[in-house]
């Protein structure tokens, strides 16, 4: 008796599970992720002695970040940045400096329904405070603490790998700014 030819496509040599592009995991996740676009910023401050610090956030999970949340419709990116610095902090007086770029990552969300995928990508700007500037953390957005870590001991502090590059350039631009 001849084999019957199969409707099945091929299986990929190495693979014992068939191989099928509807059958692919898109970017990681099993279903497709909901896109997110937030912004936030990165706020220095130069403190009595002139000493620049950055704000570092901590969030309930143990990490240090910076202030970010989502774009609001009809929000340009700055504007969300500057609104959520001022939700996540209650630092109102900043001074703009300029563009840091985006940074892109993807996470499973669990704190709202049921688990899913998220690809979010997020703006982020560099903004001058005030040296007398004092956070207020108000107990929302799930940050439990702030601090003004001195700009030598930043990259030490931050718990997100993806954000050296953001850093970086934060850093590269006070010093040009200082020599200026």
């Amino acid at each position: 008796m001849r084999p019957q030819p199969s409707n099945n496509p091929p299986v990929k040599p190495g693979n014992d599970r068939k191989f099928h592009p509807r059958h692919k995991k898109r970017h990681g996740f099993k279903s497709r992720p909901t896109r997110q676009t937030s912004a936030g910023g990165i706020i220095f401050r130069r403190n009595k002695g002139g000493r620049v610090e950055i704000l570092f956030l901590k969030r309930e999970d143990g990490r240090w970040t910076f202030p970010k949340g989502k774009q609001q419709l009809g929000e340009s990116f700055v504007v969300a940045a500057i609104r959520e610095i001022r939700e996540e902090t209650g630092i109102a007086d900043l001074r703009y400096v300029a563009p840091l770029g985006f940074t892109a990552f993807k996470y499973l969300e669990r704190h709202q329904g049921p688990v899913k995928p998220v690809a979010k990508t997020v703006h982020f700007f560099l903004f001058e405070a005030p040296s007398d500037a004092q956070e207020h953390i108000p107990g929302t957005e799930g940050i439990v603490e702030a601090s003004w870590i001195r700009a030598d001991r930043a990259f030490a502090s931050m718990s997100y790998r993806n954000m050296d590059r953001i850093l970086a350039k934060a850093l590269r631009l006070i010093v040009e700014e200082e020599r200026g």
